[in-house]
């Protein structure tokens, strides 16, 4: 394995769910390669722990296709595709844009004040550009987003926009290692700006008008995101 850093869990605390936790940041931020081997016993080294908690950390990736299994071959990292980035992309659009039209149905006061909160949070760390761009930006535009269709008030439904923005991630990180306001400044620009248009146009219950919006947002994203990828020839 490539990532050779020892890693010290809290014994304390469930041992499988920070596994499960180290393995998918380390898959998700690309510190383990597709199609890397995932080898229990260099595992347990790594972790300090023993091996149950490792194998049903896998398990858990596995059920949501972060892993693969082989008989006699064992666990490895998934392989990133193309195919599968446009399996995401349309998965992701469909739980925006009926999540916002839920939010903009059900949402209350205490939902609109959440969202103008979230939404004044991601714009203090604007000025914020040292580093690995989506390090920083990953979170806040979850939190964001999920402040959109909060509203909605299906837990079903914000688990599977937290599933969605995870796989996305993995794609994220690989093409958005540089802050695009400097490679792609009008790209940037344009993406905030539909930020807060998104929160305008949701406190005026405006259903039409922000269900165009967001899926040109969520179009203009993944078309950036892709043609970053095959530039650099990751997918």
């Amino acid at each position: 394995m490539e990532t050779k850093r020892k890693i010290k869990f809290d014994a304390s605390a469930n041992l499988t769910q920070q596994c499960y936790e180290q393995i998918k940041n380390e898959i998700v931020l690309g510190h383990l390669k597709q199609g890397q081997k995932l080898k229990i016993t260099e595992l347990k080294e790594r972790f300090s722990v023993g091996q149950n908690p490792i194998r049903e950390a896998l398990s858990r990736l596995l059920s949501i296709n972060l892993v693969t299994f082989e008989e006699n071959k064992g666990f490895s990292v998934a392989p990133i595709s193309e195919a599968e980035l446009y399996d995401i992309w349309e998965v992701f659009l469909i739980i925006e844009l009926n999540g916002l039209k839920l939010s903009l149905q059900r949402g209350d006061v205490e939902w609109e004040a959440k969202l103008m909160a979230e939404h004044h949070r991601s714009i203090s760390l604007e000025k914020k550009s040292d580093g690995h761009f989506w390090l920083l930006w990953n979170e806040p535009m979850y939190l964001f987003h999920r402040a959109l269709i909060a509203g909605c008030k299906s837990l079903i439904l914000l688990e599977m926009q937290r599933l969605i923005y995870l796989k996305t991630n993995r794609y994220a990180y690989l093409a958005y290692p540089e802050n695009p306001e400097i490679s792609n400044p009008n790209f940037s620009k344009s993406q905030k700006e539909d930020h807060k248009k998104l929160v305008e146009l949701a406190i005026k219950r405006d259903i039409k008008g922000v269900e165009k919006l967001m899926k040109n947002h969520v179009n203009d994203f993944f078309e950036n995101m892709v043609s970053r990828l095959k530039k650099k020839k990751l997918i």
